[in-house]
């Protein structure tokens, strides 16, 4: 397993190497491939979702696949909340995880079944992030492009 891993390896970053040779407007980005091999669904769900995000702003920002600086500058505050995003999980799992060690029980925290709304409020949830991280990251372009 691990020897075909590195033979598909191989084979994305030499796809890579002659589409970015024939200066192709698409590329593999290799990272995001090797990624996508080893990565779970559901992790790779909100890998794509804000990878499109990161799209989005950058059609609305007009960045050109060839200006680096401008990307970087542009990413850097969506980079930054989604990064404060992933520590606020982490503390936050730690905080409920109080309560469960506490009680010796997975379902302390569980809401009764009256108040229990399926997807539909994770999904809302996930609507309000994603609309924040794209007001954050176009917020951030714009006060960096006109310093």
């Amino acid at each position: 397993m691990i020897a075909i891993g590195g033979v598909i390896g191989a084979l994305v970053i030499a796809l890579d190497s002659v589409l970015k040779a024939r200066g192709a407007k698409f590329r593999v980005p290799v990272l995001g491939a090797a990624i996508g091999i080893y990565l779970p669904l559901e992790l790779m769900v909100p890998i794509f979702l804000g990878g499109l995000l990161a799209y989005v702003v950058e059609r609305a920002r007009g960045v050109t696949q060839a200006d680096d600086e401008t990307r970087e500058r542009v990413h850097r505050p969506g980079v930054l909340f989604s990064a404060g995003l992933i520590t606020g999980e982490a503390l936050t799992g730690i905080v409920i995880a109080i309560p469960i060690v506490v009680a010796g029980r997975a379902d302390v925290l569980a809401l009764p079944a009256a108040l229990q709304f399926g997807g539909i409020v994770g999904l809302a949830v996930i609507a309000l992030v994603a609309w924040l991280l794209y007001r954050a990251a176009t917020r951030g372009a714009i006060a960096a492009a006109h310093p």
